[in-house]
């Protein structure tokens, strides 16, 4: 392990923030919690398309499969405490749709 956040391959999140929409790369860290990585950090993703860098909104998420915390954190695989993410959000690709 090369790192606490560790890439996803194949995985990529749009953000939008003041009408620019940034591409990033998607990482993971600990038990699954999803993050996207910001040219100074990871930036946290919500389920409810918020960010931990208030000012950006998630526009795209490549990952069809998300699961949520009481403390509406997404993460890319389920674990104890963790619930299925109910219905598809807005922001979510699948692969040949939006």
């Amino acid at each position: 392990m090369s790192g606490l956040f560790q890439e996803l391959e194949g995985e990529t999140c749009i953000l939008l923030n003041a009408g620019v929409f940034t591409e990033c790369t998607v990482y993971t860290r600990s038990e699954g919690e999803l993050f996207a990585k910001s040219s100074s950090g990871f930036i946290r993703l919500y389920a409810s398309g918020a960010t931990s860098k208030s000012k950006y909104r998630i526009d795209t998420l490549t990952i069809s499969t998300l699961y949520v915390n009481t403390f509406g954190h997404l993460f890319h695989r389920g674990s104890p405490g963790l619930k299925s993410l109910p219905g598809q959000p807005n922001y979510l690709t699948h692969e040949g749709g939006t």
